[in-house]
């Protein structure tokens, strides 16, 4: 019997083919596994492109978020400091020489307690925020490495158990054409070596197909983990931009403290 290996089969057509022609049935049989594993390793492989490209735009996304944040927040810490010192300046400058000095001095200390206070306190709060948003897209991206990892676990599970069962009915009904008359020569050369063809054929399926699954883990886990580390240094430079701008705005403040008090 001959059969045309270039179009694709189904694995039920392995088992039905047994009865007929052992031979080709282990041909068919290593075709169709080969088959399916191949059909699998596409799937997984756009299952993996598709969280790979997922997970670059989030991590796009978070990256401008966090530098757009710092600035804004930057900008704000030093639109604080310069109202601040106009509010000093002015308190300074509708002094008259009545107002006694300890008083002057008290207030303007008050005024320099309150700002500093109310910097340190907003730029810890600014920087929680930062921090805060951080771990949301950390944990976005880890759960989006998760779910591929998942679907492409049970897609494997689901191939791996299809060959595996094709193989054992395949085995099965090998067995049974064993144990009917025939030749001594139809036992030995079509039963045993096309069982052993389709068991061998199942396991190197399997193994293919695992060894796929391996390098695909560990590439989705490599892509997640590098982009959390990303967003963990850009939460770094986003909080040094908002101390920076804190340790600016604090050291203007101070300059006018200076030039007032040494009038």
């Amino acid at each position: 019997m001959s059969k045309n290996f270039n179009r694709l089969y189904s694995l039920s057509e392995v088992s039905a083919l047994i009865d007929q022609d052992r031979n080709a049935a282990a041909k068919l049989a290593e075709a169709a596994f080969s088959h399916e594993v191949g059909t699998a390793i596409v799937t997984i492989e756009q299952v993996t492109a598709l969280s790979s490209a997922r997970v670059s735009t989030d991590l796009q996304v978070a990256s401008a978020k966090m530098q757009v944040d710092a600035e804004v927040a930057a900008t704000r810490l030093m639109a604080d400091a310069q109202i601040t010192i106009q509010q000093y300046k002015q308190y300074y400058d509708l002094l008259d020489e009545s107002v006694p000095v300890e008083a002057v001095i008290g207030t303007l200390k008050s005024i320099e307690e309150s700002y500093v206070l109310r910097t340190s306190e907003r730029t810890a709060a600014l920087i929680e925020g930062l921090e805060k948003d951080a771990q949301a897209a950390i944990a976005k991206i880890r759960e989006l490495g998760k779910s591929a990892i998942t679907e492409i676990n049970v897609l494997v599970e689901d191939v791996a158990s299809a060959v595996e069962e094709s193989a054992s009915v395949a085995a099965a009904k090998l067995k049974a054409y064993r144990l009917k008359e025939h030749t001594l020569e139809e036992t030995v050369v079509e039963a045993e070596v096309a069982a052993l063809k389709i068991e061998t054929a199942a396991a190197e399926a399997k193994a293919r197909l695992h060894l796929i699954l391996k390098s695909t883990l560990q590439n989705i886990k490599k892509t997640t983990d590098e982009a959390c580390l990303s967003i963990e240094a850009m939460v770094k430079v986003a909080s040094l931009r908002i101390l920076e701008a804190k340790e600016s705005s604090l050291e203007s403040f101070r300059l006018v403290l200076v030039s007032l008090y040494s009038k």
